[in-house]
């Protein structure tokens, strides 16, 4: 960076997307080297595992309509 800081960066693969089949990544960017791997990590296992889901701007009521704010 121009301040003379480091900042650690991973993309990682996600899949393809259905209708453009197209690769999909997800960038993330930690100031922390341990926070970075840690993150990694995480959502490579989730991603392996079948239980990683993007974040996204879905809110519990517009998945279901009972629930109010």
């Amino acid at each position: 960076m121009r301040d003379g800081s480091t900042r650690y960066r991973f993309v990682i693969d996600i899949g393809r997307d259905p209708v453009t089949k197209r690769r999909k990544q997800l960038t993330k960017a930690y100031d922390i080297e341990k926070e970075a791997r840690a993150e990694y990590a995480k959502i490579k296992h989730q991603f392996d595992e079948g239980t990683f889901v993007l974040p996204g701007k879905m809110t519990v009521s517009l998945f279901h309509p009972a629930v109010t704010s």
